[in-house]
């Protein structure tokens, strides 16, 4: 696996991209056997929910960069950043994994109660009784479910596993890099905030795009590398994308 240029030109972070998707999808087909199936386990249903997202989001953010839509592919690649920290925080933790879980099931179960209350107020929808059923089991198990703690406590406790660190990578903690480093940059775009607004008027979004498809490769990388052990991934082709994000992490600390 070769790479040309560097994160300020096009053809390294393109290239990058394109390395980390095509890891993704190779994958992504066994995930979602692993989610059909039962008895895989808590942990490895987790780590298989981030990788089945993999493809779309970095397949939604490469048609956005190339069309240009530069802003407007940041909010894409802060929610992979949010499945890359989840995915480091619960690593191989059975106890975490369920917390994930628990926390999934808060949010359908108040999913669940906006779809009620929309009912009530149009007064002709009506779901079915498999949907009732659903509902009900929801709410049974919403019962002792607790909230995920906020993403960036979550944060300061996710790293790469040791297996991604016994080449000699100068990393930093993943977790912490990936919040402050991305998920806060694109905390403006993500919301109603004035400040993508001024970038999108002067028409300079071009230079933003490298580093764009160059951080969206990098957290995609980071939710491989943590699902790779739970769901027994082969490592190898994770490994060499680790050790070139090192040696031009590194490269770019000495600029």
């Amino acid at each position: 696996m070769q790479f040309q240029g560097t994160f300020c030109s096009m053809a390294f972070p393109q290239r990058f991209l394109q390395e980390a998707l095509e890891v993704a999808e190779q994958h992504a087909p066994g995930a979602r056997k692993t989610l059909e199936d039962q008895s895989a386990g808590i942990v490895k249903h987790v780590a298989a929910a981030g990788v089945v997202r993999l493809p779309g989001l970095l397949r939604a953010i490469r048609m956005l960069l190339e069309a240009g839509l530069v802003v407007e592919s940041e909010p894409l690649i802060r929610v992979l950043v949010e499945v890359a920290i989840v995915a480091m925080w619960v690593g191989i933790d059975e106890e975490r994994a369920r917390r994930v879980r628990a926390n999934t099931v808060l949010q359908v179960c108040r999913m669940q109660q906006g779809i009620e209350i929309f009912g009530v107020a149009g007064e002709r929808l009506n779901l079915g009784p498999a949907y009732q059923a659903l509902a009900a089991e929801v709410r049974n198990q919403a019962r002792e479910a607790t909230a995920l703690l906020p993403i960036a406590d979550l944060a300061k406790d996710a790293d790469f596993p040791t297996w991604a660190r016994d080449k000699g990578q100068a990393l930093p903690p993943m977790g912490l890099f990936l919040y402050h480093g991305l998920f806060r940059l694109f905390s403006s775009s993500s919301h109603a905030d004035m400040q993508p607004a001024f970038i999108v008027a002067s028409g300079q979004t071009a230079p933003m795009m490298p580093t764009n498809y160059s951080l969206a490769a990098i957290a995609a990388l980071c939710a491989l590398v943590s699902v790779a052990e739970p769901l027994e991934l082969e490592r190898e082709p994770i490994a060499q994308l680790v050790l070139l994000f090192s040696r031009l992490s590194i490269r770019g600390a000495e600029a």
